[in-house]
């Protein structure tokens, strides 16, 4: 019994780690479903406040504002292009210029 019960769980310790192996190289360790409600409620709240009616094609999911300015940063300029912060800002809006190989031109706001 001993035997079997040993080879059971190393075959069960083999079937984890493919599944984590398998995962892993999916690549994408997140928010990977998002779900239709979640496009309504945006449509619905743009649509109540300002009468406008969003397409869901027009949303994107993003899991925050910094990785949302990074990727805009990405997809709409190219590497050593200069970008306007208006400052004072928060601080990282800097690190999502600089660290994706563009050049802050900042744009002191005053009072």
């Amino acid at each position: 019994m001993k035997k079997e019960s040993v080879k059971l769980r190393q075959q069960d310790e083999k079937r984890r780690k493919e599944a984590i192996r398998k995962r892993a190289k999916h690549g994408a360790f997140g928010y990977t479903i998002v779900p239709d409600k979640w496009y309504q409620t945006i449509e619905n709240w743009w649509h109540e406040r300002y009468h406008f009616q969003m397409d869901k094609e027009w949303i994107i999911f993003c899991t925050g504002v910094v990785p949302a300015i990074s990727s805009i940063v990405r997809k709409m300029t190219t590497a050593a292009e200069k970008i306007v912060l208006l400052t004072p800002v928060y601080n990282i809006f800097f690190n999502s210029v600089v660290n994706n190989g563009r050049y802050v031109v900042e744009c002191q706001l005053q009072l």
